[in-house]
């Protein structure tokens, strides 16, 4: 990655007694996006950068698509600017999320982050999660529901490291903010279990950075996700910064004002 990733495996709320969002998002299958690339081009080049345009459209099995236009710009230190501009098709009804999805090999099991936490938070349950740096194992962010579904999702993130036992990995760094998990799942493994037992943890790390969720509501016995809570399917802008990143040189991470080494 990363990937186009606009699946979360429907949680209990998403259904509504056969009627919910999440019935939607199965019968449309947004977790088998098929990707044309449609251009690709170096359109800024300078002794310091380079800027990439990538320009693909992800396709749903039933004709629902999103066009991507995104420019990455790589710095000499490894750091890497991304601006995406998302082009959805039209639709009434919400999408369950718009963001990416990352593979780490195996190894990168450790996560630190600035942001709402300890537990998973959503755009509608996070008022007891508090901003703070947290860290986690990744199988320490799973969540043993009766029933697997999405989980693990952090709100208000400003940046996250992967890292494995000597410290070193990457560090995703928010433009101001995003959702991100890491598991040892994919959305589609958590979608095609019906019980816990059935998942087979995967070695690699699963991360999804995202612009946004749609809200979680209380479908499973009330209504839906609140209308200010709905991700409707819109134009839409996502920059973050993905950089290299050592434990042993950490500074400023603490109070927030760390800053990458990017810059003309």
């Amino acid at each position: 990655g990363p990937v186009l990733n606009i699946f979360r495996a429907p949680v209990d709320n998403d259904y509504i007694f056969g009627q919910g969002h999440g019935v939607k998002w199965r019968e449309e299958q947004l977790a088998h996006l098929r990707t044309q690339g449609e251009e690709f081009a170096v359109v800024e080049k300078t002794g310091k950068r380079v800027t990439i345009k990538t320009v693909v459209t992800s396709t749903a099995p039933k004709g629902f698509f999103v066009k991507t236009i995104t420019n990455y710009t790589i710095w000499g230190n490894g750091c890497i600017q991304v601006f995406s501009k998302f082009e959805p098709k039209k639709v009434e009804w919400p999408l369950a999320r718009l963001g990416f999805k990352m593979e780490l090999p195996a190894g990168f099991e450790y996560v630190e982050y600035l942001g709402a936490g300890p537990h998973e938070n959503y755009v509608d349950r996070k008022r007891s999660a508090a901003i703070g740096r947290y860290s986690a194992a990744v199988t320490g962010m799973f969540e043993p529901y009766l029933r697997p579904q999405d989980m693990a999702n952090r709100c208000d993130v400003r940046w996250f490291t992967v890292t494995n036992r000597r410290g070193r990995g990457i560090l995703i760094k928010g433009e101001p903010v995003l959702d991100f998990s890491a598991l040892h799942h994919t959305p589609w493994d958590l979608e095609k279990a019906n019980h816990p037992f059935e998942l087979a943890g995967r070695k690699e790390t699963i991360l999804t950075i995202d612009m946004a969720h749609c809200g979680l509501g209380g479908g499973s016995c009330g209504p839906g996700p609140m209308k200010r809570y709905l991700l409707l399917s819109q134009p839409a802008n996502f920059s973050y910064i993905i950089a290299p990143y050592d434990r042993r040189t950490d500074r400023g991470f603490s109070t927030g004002r760390f800053r990458l080494p990017v810059g003309k």
